[in-house]
This record gives structure tokens, C-alpha cells and sequence, in this order.
């Protein structure tokens, strides 16, 4: 069952991307050409939404969403069979259910918000990048190297600094929802015993 759930989740977050990508850039293809002289719709921008949002689609319905369904099966079993066997004990652990599907919730929260800062500044980068790359020999010829990657390095630094900022955060509810578990463990036990 493992090994049909991680390939059959893989091959349709694959499929998913391509798909993804090809309506993605035949989009990109039929924009009138003042729509790409838009700060937001420069060439290193583009080509950043293109591989990165794609990927991320990948991610998020690849192997997760089959990890998601065993996580749903298993608690779903787990608490039928505990019920079944020994109601007491079955509710002690069920107690603690809303305590895990929170604790879950406030991950993807955090997790979610920090990716859309790193998207926003891998685009920013990426523009920079592709511009200066691009232009090269422009930019070696006005010795405007340095300046270019000062731009490069300080579309970086806010995500950077924001993601330290909220460090403390995402390190409290990981702690939050790794414990929370071994405290149903522990009172199940403990009830058990």
C-alpha cells in the first residue's frame, strides 16, 4: 500500500506540473507585448513563476497529499479500533485529537506564509539575475558588477530577515505540535497502565 501510495501520488503531481507548465507558458505566449513591459512581467520573473510555482504545485499535491490520506486512514482506524476495544481508553486518546489537528493547522499556516515570502524574493533575485546575465557585457563594460549584486543580495535579505524575525514562531509551534502527540501517548499509557 506504501509503495502505491508514493507512486501513484508521484506520477500525478508529475503529470499535474507538466500539465502545469505547458497551459502556464502557452498563456505566457499570447499576452499582447505591452503586458511584458510591466515590472512584474520581466523575463527573470516569468521564468522564476514558471519553474518555481510549478514545482510548488508538484510539492504540495505530490507525495503530501498522499501522506495526508495515510495520516487520515490511520487516526480514522486507530480511534474505530480503540472504541471498539476499550471505549475508555479509546476516548482518552480521542481527547486529544483537536490538539493535533490544530497543531497541524498552525504548521501549514506558518509553512504557507513563509513560502510566499520566498517566492516573492527568488522572483525579485531572479529578474535581477536574468537582467544582469542578459546584459553582460553591458554591465561589464560600465563596471556596474558590484552595484548589480548589491541589488541581487538585498532582493534576498528581506525574505531572509523576515524568515529569522519569524523564526522563533515556526520553532514554538513545531515544538507544539511534536509534544502533543507524546503527550496522548503518554496519558493513554498511563490510563492504560
Amino acid at each position: 500500500a506504501a509503495f502505491t501510495q508514493s507512486f501513484a501520488f508521484s506520477v500525478s503531481g508529475e503529470s499535474l506540473t507538466s500539465r502545469l507548465r505547458f497551459y502556464t507558458f502557452q498563456a505566457i505566449l499570447k499576452q499582447e507585448v505591452a503586458w511584458f513591459d510591466r515590472e512584474t512581467n520581466s523575463v527573470g520573473s516569468l521564468c522564476a513563476r514558471l519553474s518555481g510555482d510549478a514545482s510548488s504545485v508538484q510539492g504540495a499535491t505530490g507525495s503530501r497529499i498522499g501522506v495526508v490520506f495515510q495520516a487520515l486512514a490511520t487516526m480514522i482506524a486507530a480511534i474505530t479500533l480503540s472504541l471498539y476495544y476499550e471505549w475508555r481508553l479509546g476516548l482518552t486518546a480521542l481527547a486529544f485529537v483537536p490538539f493535533v489537528l490544530m497543531s497541524t493547522y498552525l504548521q501549514a499556516k506558518v509553512i504557507k506564509g513563509q513560502s510566499a515570502l520566498e517566492r516573492d524574493g527568488l522572483q525579485k533575485s531572479a529578474k535581477v539575475a536574468m537582467e544582469a546575465i542578459g546584459n553582460i557585457r553591458t554591465v561589464a563594460g560600465l563596471g556596474k558588477e558590484k552595484q548589480f549584486h548589491d541589488v541581487y543580495m538585498n532582493s534576498l535579505r528581506g525574505p531572509h530577515q523576515a524568515a529569522l524575525k519569524k523564526s522563533w514562531v515556526r520553532g514554538a509551534i513545531f515544538g507544539f505540535a511534536n509534544s502533543v502527540p507524546m503527550f496522548a501517548y503518554s496519558a493513554t499509557m498511563y490510563y492504560g497502565g
